[in-house]
């Protein structure tokens, strides 16, 4: 098998087609689904929990969620927009902006994907419910009707998102050596505290509560590896209402080694 055949087969393990795009807001009426492309024979209480798990209580703008909805996991991301006509009232609302793929895809480079349109909208002062939406529709026709690998949009003359998802994808598997998380040599590595926990969460306040978890124990508790991390963040699934991976947890103790809160130690 050649180097590209190689690299092809690996995407066919991370790359799903999307089975819906929707967008959750919350509403007059509490948490919402305002729309989903295309529409799915969804029961109308999976609708409800979905917009509930899709803007959380405690949510924050750029906050990424991803939970399980079976037999689909919703991976989404939390924005802060200026009120619109469906919203609960006149002060800046949240928008989810998310994906339904299958329950055992990687969200990860989907979250990526998210967050590039979430920063050139706020880069051009376009992050609004109607541009969500608008957006929506266009990924939907690339990632669902055409199947498309490159997405480009204008939302603005001169400005356009553009970028293609099979490059998303490959940043996503050079990051992680081109496979899973899920192998002896990272499940062996083990992490420790750089600062004190007090100081590491008073820095991460604002974080996600998996990723506070996870930096907590391993203040706390290291050194600890990738699959005691795992345990120990277990009981978060049926909290949270998310799917918690070996890959999620390696991609948040990344981010921790990278600014230089946690390290990992020398084998």
């Amino acid at each position: 098998m050649t180097g590209a055949q190689q690299m092809n087969s690996k995407k066919q393990d991370v790359i799903d087609t999307a089975a819906a795009v929707y967008l959750a807001a919350l509403t007059k009426n509490g948490p919402e689904i305002l729309s989903i492309q295309p529409h799915l024979d969804l029961p109308e209480k999976d609708l409800h929990e979905l917009a509930f798990k899709s803007i959380p209580m405690s949510s924050k703008d750029g906050d990424f969620v991803s939970v399980s909805l079976e037999p689909y996991q919703a991976t989404c991301l939390v924005n802060q927009v200026p009120p619109f006509k469906e919203s609960q009232d006149q002060r800046d609302t949240f928008v989810s902006f998310g994906l339904l793929l299958n329950e055992n895809t990687n969200p990860i480079p989907y979250r990526n994907i998210l967050r590039r349109i979430s920063s050139i909208c706020k880069e051009n002062s376009l992050m609004t419910y109607p541009m969500l939406k608008e957006i929506g529709t266009k990924l939907f026709k690339s990632m669902i009707i055409t199947q498309e690998t490159t997405f480009s949009f204008e939302i603005k003359k001169g400005v356009s998102i553009e970028f293609t998802f099979s490059d998303e994808l490959e940043k996503w598997l050079e990051k992680n050596g081109g496979k899973p998380v899920d192998s002896s040599m990272k499940r062996s590595c083990q992490f420790v505290g750089v600062i004190s926990c007090e100081e590491a969460l008073e820095r991460e306040k604002s974080s996600f509560v998996l990723d506070k978890t996870v930096l907590r124990i391993i203040c706390q508790e290291g050194p600890v590896t990738l699959d005691d991390l795992r345990k120990k963040t277990l009981p978060l699934e049926s909290a949270l209402g998310i799917k918690i991976d070996l890959d999620m947890i390696q991609e948040v103790c990344s981010r921790y080694v990278k600014d230089g809160i946690i390290k990992v130690l020398e084998e």
